[in-house]
């Protein structure tokens, strides 16, 4: 009887941190991503981290797996929406794009889902063979830089 209050704040403690996540509510809600062509860049650029590890859930709130979500992503039909979260982890929700979004959006989000998805498929692949040699004379392939750690900047 002496633990009991302690008891009682474990099984307070697990069960507001195993809470369902239809408690968990937007970063931003979807009508102000989508009210103009700077919100949506803005919402894109600096809060879609669709290549990091995340837990998805479709627009029911049901839990499904990345690759699913990514590929319901690249229909077109759907806004990923960013979930507050109380930890580190990244949360993110299908939201249902309704027929009266402007079309540039839509393909926007479609062409995002599409690149992700395509990225995602290619996870695990091996790295395909390169030859480089820098303005220094150092020979860069895959033999040169097996079991280092490869940097490759894409970026023009």
């Amino acid at each position: 009887m002496k633990n009991m209050p302690y008891a009682i704040f474990i099984y307070l403690l697990i069960c507001y941190s195993c809470r369902s996540p239809h408690q968990k509510k937007p970063v931003f809600e979807p009508e102000l991503i989508l009210k103009s062509v700077d919100n949506r860049d803005n919402y894109v650029n600096y809060y879609l981290k669709l290549s990091n590890d995340f837990i998805a859930y479709d627009t029911a709130y049901n839990l499904i797996t990345k690759e699913k979500f990514l590929k319901a992503l690249s229909s077109g039909k759907y806004l990923p929406l960013w979930l507050k979260s109380n930890d580190s982890l990244l949360y993110y929700k299908l939201y249902k794009l309704g027929p009266n979004v402007d079309p540039h959006f839509t393909l926007s989000f479609k062409q995002i889902g599409e690149t992700c998805y395509e990225n995602y498929k290619r996870e695990g692949e091996k790295f395909p063979q390169f030859n480089y040699i820098d303005l220094n004379g150092h020979i860069y392939n895959i033999k040169t830089v097996k079991g280092k750690i490869l940097v490759v900047d894409c970026c023009l």
